[in-house]
């Protein structure tokens, strides 16, 4: 009777494992200790996709957060349209317009491939292109319609004043 051949490792990798046999005709280490090697490598990169990840959700919560605040103090600004409301939101605006500009910031980098993919887009290239012309005339108009400097001085004070709670 002949003795019944044993399947390679190639053949059949997990019973090779289990019988603490080598995975490879070329390296005569055990495969545990191979596995337990990938899985120190492993770590490492799930320790630095980690960071990548709470970056992310760090980001992700600072943008909802911070657009809240936007729209509903511009909102209610832009309803209320009292100067005096307007002064007293403009404290939260500020700070929520700058903590918005931080995480579109790093929004832009966790997804700057996806957005460039979409810019490839013909349509949606013109799209973008547009409100760039339209946030550009606004802003000219804007520049160029000054507030005569006699109703400006007073209310630069009056502002001043009410954001130094003198």
């Amino acid at each position: 009777q002949q003795p019944a051949t044993e399947m390679s490792w190639l053949q059949d990798s997990k019973s090779a494992l289990l019988r603490n046999q080598p995975t490879c005709c070329t390296y005569k280490l055990n495969p545990r200790i191979l596995i337990v090697f990938k899985s120190l490598f492993n770590n490492v990169s799930i320790q630095k996709n980690r960071g990548v990840i709470m970056f992310r959700k760090l980001v992700a919560v600072t943008l909802f957060v911070s657009f809240i605040a936007m729209a509903t103090s511009g909102l209610m600004m832009f309803f209320i349209e009292k100067p005096s409301f307007t002064i007293q939101m403009h404290p939260v605006h500020k700070l929520f317009g700058l903590l918005l500009v931080f995480a579109v910031i790093g929004h832009l980098i966790l997804n700057y491939r996806a957005l460039l993919n979409h810019l490839k887009t013909r349509s949606v290239s013109i799209f973008g292109a547009g409100l760039i012309v339209i946030l550009v005339l606004l802003y000219g108009v804007s520049l160029n319609n000054k507030v005569p400097k006699e109703l400006a001085e007073p209310m630069d004070v009056l502002a001043a004043k009410v954001e130094s709670r003198e």
